[in-house]
């Protein structure tokens, strides 16, 4: 299925509007390669339906990057994950939770007060959540989806077969109101990332 949207949607830039969505949404992803390490900043901007590559750094072996501290939820290692607890919303009257079950990841947005879930975001088959992130008005909740698989090249079959495959990750997102039945969302934003690392985050 991945390779499909890759063959049929490549480059693409822009996804769905939803005017009522305030602010932008970024997501980076840490990418390692021979050389060192490349972070890719992507800024998705759903009021107006755009994707753009804002910057691309290239990191040298053994060099870092000074950057500012992500905020709870940005990145998750897995789901659930007794390290990430539920993530508030700014306003405190939310809190977004990733839970997996049989295979299946999905998002459930809860009211804090009720203690009642609002909303069930379902993410597609063969992803997993890796970041939930809240719009600055609390009316919206951005997951952040990775599906990996591991390379199949000459040198990376080597790697595998000493114990150490090399992992693909295809990078997308969905973003969903909290009352309305408004959306958004890609299944992948760009390329394949090698060994990646990736967040994201909203802000105004």
């Amino acid at each position: 299925m991945l390779n499909y949207w890759h063959q049929h949607y490549p480059g693409l830039d822009t996804t769905k509007t939803v005017t009522s969505f305030e602010g932008i949404i970024e997501i980076g992803v840490l990418e390692s390669r021979l050389s060192g390490q490349t972070l890719s900043v992507y800024s998705i901007n759903p009021s107006v339906g755009t994707i753009k590559l804002t910057s691309e750094v290239h990191i040298e072996l053994g060099s870092s990057v000074s950057s500012e501290p992500l905020p709870a939820g940005a990145h998750i290692s897995r789901c659930p994950d007794g390290t990430d607890s539920s993530i508030s919303s700014p306003d405190g009257r939310f809190a977004a939770s990733c839970v997996r079950e049989q295979g299946i990841s999905s998002v459930i947005v809860t009211d804090v007060l009720a203690k009642t879930p609002v909303k069930n975001i379902l993410i597609a088959n063969f992803f997993n959540v890796r970041g939930i992130a809240w719009s600055p008005d609390s009316r919206a909740v951005a997951v952040l989806e990775e599906s990996e698989r591991k390379g199949y090249g000459p040198l990376e079959l080597a790697s595998a077969l000493s114990g150490h495959p090399v992992p693909y990750s295809s990078i997308g997102f969905v973003a969903a109101s909290i009352s309305e039945n408004e959306g958004t969302g890609l299944p992948y934003i760009a390329r394949e990332f090698r060994s990646a690392w990736s967040y994201i985050r909203w802000q105004r």
